[in-house]
């Protein structure tokens, strides 16, 4: 068999199962948890914990306690979601910054 064969059947084959969505590793913590929320929705304390990879549940309590104070994420019914419109003061605070300098924007609604 020729071995440049078996080399271009390697590069030009599919991928045998879908790639998965999980947020990398390289991201904090906080980050992974705020992504799988964009991602999949509202989820359990125990999902989010099992699928950001964390030993214990009680890591997402504390993980979530800043964006949940500011208003990124909210707790109800046992499940946490991101808030709906959230954008944030980093938001307003970059538009402030641009219009300093001559830039005409405008932030999203609901800033």
């Amino acid at each position: 068999m020729n071995p440049f064969d078996q080399l271009v059947r390697h590069a030009v084959r599919q991928a045998s199962e879908p790639r998965c969505s999980v947020p990398d590793k390289r991201m904090g913590s906080t980050g992974r948890i705020l992504a799988l929320l964009s991602q999949h929705g509202a989820l359990s304390t125990t999902e989010l914990a099992k699928k950001a990879g964390l030993d214990q549940t009680r890591l997402v309590w504390g993980l979530m306690k800043n964006p949940r104070s500011s208003g990124q994420v909210q707790f109800q019914n046992g499940m946490w979601s991101l808030s709906k419109g959230f954008h944030g003061t980093r938001i307003k605070q970059a538009a402030e910054l641009l219009r300093q300098h001559g830039w005409v924007c405008q932030p999203p609604e609901g800033c």
